[in-house]
């Protein structure tokens, strides 16, 4: 990652905070644009160290009083992620009256499953904007707030939205099911890697090693997602499909299974690493 620092003076192995902020770098904590700061200095108007902002993979959130704060953040996570288990099994149980054959179970089941991957993303993007990467609102105002900022934003989105529709249009039922698939894959995957890098800052690195295989199991189960939508497209016109459909979901079921089990496991991991240090420092 590209430091907004002057790296003449830099040694090429590592970043040296004696260097000046050159290019506009927000302040994490009153986005304020530190631009002529030094990087180990403090921010002229809250004090939180220039660093925090400048090399926020290394140094973010590590004082004991910021992993404290984290604690409260980590059960905006883990409280919803727990609702949800909640729904998904009573919705399991709730369809139980209604199930009439093997493959119809299974389709029902799968079904739901599919349902909840698409509500984890909210959970997912929660704990991105106040666990993993967290900024406050003066951060984001400053950072997105300007015109040309909202700009460039909205003309991404505008490219976006308009590939979307061009894919949906040309592709129909492929393209919707690739939408789908990448609203729940991405954000989910992410947030799973930032935990591991969460977890590594707080010397908790074998635990960020379980997040970050589940980021990898995430995205391979996303796939895996994906053709068992096409194959169940596919089975209308070609039956012959059902016995791989039917083995595939089966592995996509239990393994989505596994893996929510293994990261509302891992939660609890984190909220038990992160209690010690709650009510310390300022």
């Amino acid at each position: 990652m590209t430091t907004a620092v002057d790296s003449k003076r830099a040694e090429p192995t590592k970043r040296s905070r004696s260097e000046t902020v050159k290019q506009t770098v927000y302040c994490i904590n009153c986005g304020i644009d530190l631009r002529g700061n030094q990087v180990d200095g403090i921010c002229p108007d809250c004090q939180v160290p220039v660093a925090d902002s400048v090399l926020p993979d290394e140094v973010l959130q590590t004082t004991p009083a910021q992993i404290g704060r984290l604690y409260d953040a980590s059960g905006l996570v883990y409280y919803p992620a727990m609702l949800l288990s909640a729904l998904i099994v009573v919705a399991l149980l709730g369809m139980a009256a209604t199930m009439k054959n093997e493959y119809s179970n299974l389709m029902l089941i799968f079904d739901v499953g599919f349902f909840g991957a698409m509500v984890s993303p909210t959970v997912s993007l929660m704990g991105i904007f106040v666990l993993t990467r967290r900024r406050s609102p003066a951060y984001y105002s400053a950072h997105y707030g300007s015109p040309r900022a909202a700009l460039r934003l909205g003309l991404l989105l505008a490219v976006l939205i308009a590939g979307m529709v061009a894919g949906i249009w040309y592709l129909g039922y492929v393209a919707k099911m690739l939408v789908l698939v990448a609203w729940f894959a991405f954000p989910n995957a992410v947030f799973l890697n930032d935990l591991n890098h969460l977890m590594r800052r707080v010397k908790r690195a074998k635990l960020g090693k379980l997040f970050r295989a589940c980021a990898i199991w995430a995205y391979g189960l996303s796939l895996a997602a994906l053709v068992v939508q096409l194959l169940r497209w596919e089975r209308v016109q070609q039956p012959a499909l059902e016995g791989p459909l039917v083995g595939l979901m089966l592995f996509t079921i239990v393994a989505g299974a596994a893996l929510w089990f293994v990261v509302v496991r891992g939660l609890q991991a984190v909220r038990r690493t992160l209690r010690p240090f709650r009510g310390k420092g300022a």
